[in-house]
């Protein structure tokens, strides 16, 4: 063989070595376009999730807020009754012991 003929076939090795590299990468390059959309649609759907269970946290704790000052109001007024038919309640005068009472009478 001559020098001629085993550069010819090198020279196509060689091509069909590089003609076989880049159908491969252009099939990985497809192949990862592909997964990188189903990454992308995954994650929208992951952010939508998230936001929506965001929106239900917050509603949680707004009904929760709004029955813990219910509650609040109701003690408070609860409290406000129990002093105010109770004696001796905060309106109530302390008596006065060893001071003179109705008649002048020391008691």
């Amino acid at each position: 063989m001559t020098d001629a003929l085993l550069l010819v076939i090198a020279a196509s090795i060689i091509g069909v070595c590089l003609l076989a590299t880049t159908l491969a990468t252009l099939s990985t390059m497809r192949e990862f376009r592909a997964t990188l959309g189903e990454t992308r649609e995954l994650l929208a759907r992951w952010n939508a999730m998230t936001r929506r269970v965001e929106a239900v946290v917050g509603s949680a704790c707004d009904a929760a807020s709004a029955t813990l000052e219910g509650l609040s109001r109701w003690k408070a007024r609860a409290e406000q009754v129990f002093t105010g038919r109770s004696g001796n309640g905060a309106r109530a005068e302390p008596r006065r012991h060893g001071r003179s009472t109705r008649g002048g009478e020391r008691g």
